[in-house]
């Protein structure tokens, strides 16, 4: 068998495996269907890409494609999770289990009036045609992930923000998935809408339990001088596959920042689209993450300025220890009308063995004459002149090697708030990092 017709199988079984799975639920839109069906097909026609296609040079899906993760994951077992050490919420909570909502482990009656959390699925039914455009305007393209996540179009949030709402507290997201006793999938899909003015914040945790794949997709629309925030951050998840997925559309004068973290996972892509698609906006991306044993992680930022005026700014760092491997891609679109774009990246790896590997492919694609666009990229080691002066002020090595990892995330992560926050994040990314002297071959 040719490796076309073996891919071709596989994406095939993958399909028919969804289509059985999905249940259509009554009072769902007819459209949802057509987005559904949509979705299988494109996994039919061009299943998942090798490492062939330049998209995914550095990351392999076949472990994926021709494992045990087309079946749909069950209800799943809250009681797996009891050991997890959860960041601290100090606001509204809302907790979903393989993509469905839990009502006991959520509680939202502090959000304010103009705010609103419910499932995707229950929007599904009372405001469809509210949803109709934003869902199909992201449903192309030949993205396997993407795909998959139309094809079982259902479980996520739906989360709407009055105009002029300025919420000062912080919107607390659980993602749990739990693959039970047979390995599985969740699809899910968050959507959220923050009208003119208003102002958003969002802390989201994913956490997985077993041999999983997680496949996690946001769609934001900001309006025109709203401000979103957010923070991401997985925790251990040894056994775990992870895709996530964010799609953003800004308006003109809008905000949008987002700081993505991640530690012990044993393999997530994370992907980022921004469109800022109004005049005087700005976006922040940052991120910062450990990796080690064969963990692999695989950052992608694409950001595409279309309209003149607006501002970007990217900050990514990694710490890689053991056989893992890291992944920047981050490209920088400016459109002819985009005059006056600042633009700046820059992607910093930091790696704690020999064996360890960081590949970075920064890209600028700029077809407007006044502009201001940098970019970025180091791959280095621990200095041994900064290990020597902290040893001489006392301090032992494996301290002192520690101290100096902390400092190069914790740059990152200036602009989280609140403190105490930050700091758990730092801890998280240094409490397993390996504080021996690099090995040499």
């Amino acid at each position: 068998m040719s490796a076309a017709s073996k891919r071709l199988s596989t994406a095939t079984d993958w399909a028919t495996a969804l289509e059985e799975a999905v249940v259509e639920h009554p009072g769902h839109p007819r459209w949802l269907a057509d987005i559904r069906k949509q979705g299988r097909e494109r996994i039919r026609q061009h299943g998942f890409p090798s490492r062939a296609h330049e998209e995914w040079k550095y990351t392999s899906l076949a472990a994926i494609a021709q494992g045990p993760y087309s079946s749909l994951l069950d209800e799943g077992d809250q009681g797996n999770f009891t050991t997890v050490k959860f960041l601290p919420a100090d606001g509204p909570v809302v907790t979903l289990l393989n993509g469905v909502f839990l009502e006991g482990s959520s509680d939202l009656l502090s959000l304010p009036a103009g705010i609103r959390v419910r499932p995707l699925s229950d929007a599904l039914r009372g405001d469809a045609d509210r949803l109709r455009s934003t869902l199909e305007a992201v449903s192309d393209g030949e993205h396997p992930f993407r795909a998959l996540a139309d094809a079982t179009l259902g479980d996520g949030l739906f989360i709407e923000v009055d105009s002029g709402i300025g919420f000062e507290g912080v919107l607390h997201v659980v993602n749990l998935i739990d693959g039970g006793s047979a390995p599985g999938a969740a699809h899910l899909r968050h959507v959220v809408v923050v009208g003119k003015g208003a102002r958003l914040a969002i802390v989201e945790e994913v956490h997985c339990h077993q041999d999983v794949l997680a496949n996690i997709h946001w769609d934001f629309e900001v309006g025109e001088d709203a401000e979103v925030g957010r923070v991401r951050t997985f925790g251990r998840c040894a056994d775990g596959n992870l895709f996530h997925g964010s799609r953003v559309r800004q308006a003109d004068g809008s905000t949008f920042s987002d700081f993505f973290h991640c530690a012990g996972v044993r393999m997530i892509r994370n992907e980022i689209e921004v469109e800022l698609a109004g005049r005087r906006c700005h976006t922040e991306l940052r991120g910062a993450y450990f990796a080690t044993g064969s963990e692999h992680v695989d950052n992608q930022t694409r950001i595409l300025h279309s309209h003149p005026d607006c501002t970007s700014n990217e900050v990514y760092r990694g710490v890689l220890s053991g056989r893992s491997r890291g992944v920047f891609s981050g490209k920088i679109h400016v459109f002819q009308d985009a005059q006056r774009t600042d633009a700046k990246q820059s992607s910093d790896s930091l790696l704690l063995s020999r064996k360890a590997e960081a590949d970075v492919r920064p890209r600028l694609e700029i077809y407007a004459d006044d502009v201001r666009c940098t970019h970025g990229a180091t791959v280095g080691e621990l200095d041994e002149d900064a290990i020597f002066y902290l040893r001489s002020r006392g301090v032992n090595e494996p301290l002192a090697r520690k101290m100096l990892v902390g400092a190069f995330v914790k740059e990152v992560l200036e602009e989280v708030e609140p403190e105490a926050l930050r700091q758990r994040l730092v801890d998280d990314l240094t409490c397993g990092i390996e504080i021996s002297p690099v090995p040499e071959e």
